[in-house]
């Protein structure tokens, strides 16, 4: 039987299962109260990074780190200004709203100061972490980042099935790729994709067909890859490639061959996560726990669904 939790996750990569069922809760910002340092100096320090999201887990005692929590890190490595008076940041400005993206996007994104703190952090916690615990790296979707990017134009373009919008979506998605790859490279275990709903029909295509390379890149690095949906409808599901893993509120139909990972998504605020059914193979939150919420209320909701 596998026993520890990366162990556990190489098992869900290659059989959409694992026993017992990993609880990975994507928390972030309460391991910056841990080195007690303001949140954006604690998330381009790769040290205090590794240090307090150690601690983090040998506080909260789950199944996984979270190095990277889909809270606008790739909407900011790709240009756009983010409004840090809460957690997680307010994307504010669009350096895609003409309908393209600089030709080095991609390029300057992989390099961002976010980026190489967290992908150090995720290296330095592959190498040294307690107990082997999955590390985990939450990216925003291809769907809600060009949304992120593009603004009021990506909406109106992606409702008409604009014919730049595939050219769009194709940019954004290298963006993702190659800053997913650099984690990937330094030891994540677990992908989680989150994106807020599946595109509109005029570009489903053009989506799915960027959503899949991630997906292989994923596989190919014997990692997980799942997506988590904000509008988890069965017809919502059904648009995301079989190759992908999917994480909905229970009661959710998931559609799909046997080995697709099948996982269970919590709210975002830990006073309302509730025990997930028996045999969940993957228990993650709705996206990154925001940073009004305590170290002690996120540690009391994880010690009772671990307590079960």
């Amino acid at each position: 039987m596998a026993t520890t939790p990366r162990a556990r996750s190489r098992l869900l990569a290659r059989s959409g299962r694992a026993q017992p069922g990993l609880f990975a809760p994507l928390v972030l910002a309460q391991a910056a109260d841990i080195e007690a340092l303001p949140l954006r100096d604690f998330l381009t320090n790769p040290t205090k990074l590794a240090k307090g999201l150690a601690a983090l887990h040998q506080a909260l005692g789950t199944d996984a780190i979270t190095t990277a929590g889909a809270d606008g890190l790739l909407a900011e490595a790709a240009g756009a200004e983010l409004d840090w008076s809460s957690y997680p940041p307010v994307v504010v400005t669009h350096p895609g709203e003409a309908g393209t993206l600089p030709a080095e996007a991609a390029q300057k994104a992989v390099v961002h100061p976010r980026v190489e703190a967290a992908v150090e952090a995720t290296i330095r916690l592959a190498a040294t972490a307690a107990g082997d615990p999955v590390l985990v790296a939450a990216l925003t979707g291809p769907a809600t980042l060009a949304s992120e990017l593009g603004g009021e134009w990506f909406a109106g373009a992606a409702t008409e099935g604009a014919p730049d919008v595939g050219a769009f979506l194709e940019a954004v998605g290298t963006v993702t790729l190659e800053v997913l790859k650099r984690f990937l490279e330094a030891g994540t275990n677990l992908v989680v994709l989150i994106e807020e709903a599946v595109p509109p029909a005029a570009v489903a295509d053009h989506w799915r067909s960027v959503v899949t390379p991630l997906v292989n890149v994923t596989r190919f690095h014997q990692a997980a890859p799942v997506m988590v949906l904000g509008a988890a409808t069965t017809e919502a599901c059904a648009a995301v490639p079989p190759s992908m893993g999917l994480c909905v509120p229970e009661g959710t139909t998931v559609s799909g061959p046997p080995n697709r990972i099948r996982g269970v998504v919590l709210p975002w605020e830990p006073k309302e996560w509730a025990l997930p059914p028996e045999g969940t193979p993957l228990t993650v939150t709705a996206g990154v726990v925001p940073g009004r919420c305590t170290f002690a209320e996120t540690h009391e909701a994880c010690r009772r669904i671990l307590a079960g």
